[in-house]
């Protein structure tokens, strides 16, 4: 399978590292974005074409390639998307690939039919991979409670920060919440907790902070069923250095394990041999979700008649 990256020389490198991982697969085209350095994510990739724009590689090699894969911030990744989607081939895009409802439905409606695949990268952490696995083979019973936190080291948009706690658990029960609730700390944006319901009593609560020491972030999360309970974190790769001034949080050891276990799932899906993980639909219920709980923070909104509507 012949497959064309856009994106920066850095996450050339990244993609190109785990190629050998990915059967029967290779990256045949590269397009530098955001700067790159258009040598150094040939090389990393170990591709045969480099194009100045996604709009010439379409024009000149679409017949070439079976599938798009591009990686950048959600402005220019929503324009590249777009001119990839030309081509009719499928297209992976993210790390986000949109940041509300309303953006990610003026995309799809200008995508010509495309087979576009938005890259909660994620979902494809081992330990969040587990946790599904476990749920889905029953072991765990009816989900009671999911307790999501997720630390920071600097305040973002907060948005993008909560999106994929969302997801996850929204993803783990199959469906949207019915009732949604939210708090934000008095310094606004660093810190919000939220509370998701769903049916049969099912309930969700997130902590999301940014007071994190310079270096990293990490979450943990807790699944407790009806029967059995899990639990997942990355704090083990996570050590806190203390200088004498300012502490540090450094990341070991992690590995591209969440990029693999994403590439791989889309390259089966291409290939027929496997369903999409996600599609624009999921990712549209999930900025639903997000977007309500930052309408109003305070308030009080439940699913009715097709929609949330504030109390």
């Amino acid at each position: 399978m012949n497959l064309a990256f856009a994106g920066s020389a850095s996450e050339a490198v990244r993609y190109g590292s785990i190629t050998n991982r990915i059967e029967g697969a290779n990256w045949s085209a590269f397009v530098p974005m955001d700067g790159a350095d258009a040598a150094k994510g040939k090389e990393a990739l170990g591709a045969f074409v480099v194009e100045d724009s996604i709009d010439a590689l379409v024009e000149g090699h679409s017949k070439e390639l079976d599938a798009f894969v591009i990686h950048s911030a959600s402005e220019s990744l929503q324009e590249a998307a777009k001119s990839a989607g030309k081509a009719g081939k499928p297209i992976l895009a993210g790390p986000l690939l949109a940041s509300s409802h309303g953006a990610l439905a003026a995309l799809t409606s200008e995508m010509n039919g495309s087979a576009l695949v938005p890259a909660f990268t994620w979902r494809f952490i081992p330990a969040i991979q587990s946790l599904k696995a476990s749920l889905d083979a029953g072991k765990l019973g009816e989900i009671g409670l999911i307790r999501l936190h997720r630390w920071h080291s600097e305040a973002s948009d907060m948005a993008d920060r909560i999106i994929p706690a969302i997801d996850i658990a929204t993803w783990f029960f199959g469906h949207r919440p019915t009732k949604i609730f939210s708090l934000q700390g008095t310094s606004g944006k660093d810190y919000i907790q939220v509370h998701l319901q769903f049916e049969g009593d099912g309930m969700v609560v997130i902590d999301d902070t940014a007071d994190l020491p310079d270096g990293g972030d990490y979450f943990s999360l807790t699944v407790i069923g009806g029967t059995g309970a899990a639990y997942a974190d990355d704090h083990r790769n996570m050590n806190l250095v203390v200088d004498g001034v300012h502490p540090h949080a450094i990341r070991t050891g992690q590995g591209e394990a969440h990029l693999i276990g994403q590439l791989k799932a889309f390259v089966n899906h291409v290939r027929g041999e496997a369903a999409e993980t996600l599609t624009t639909q999921d990712a549209a219920d999930v900025l639903d979700v997000s977007d309500t709980v930052l309408g109003r923070v305070g308030s009080v909104a439940v699913w009715k008649d097709g929609s949330y509507e504030f109390e």
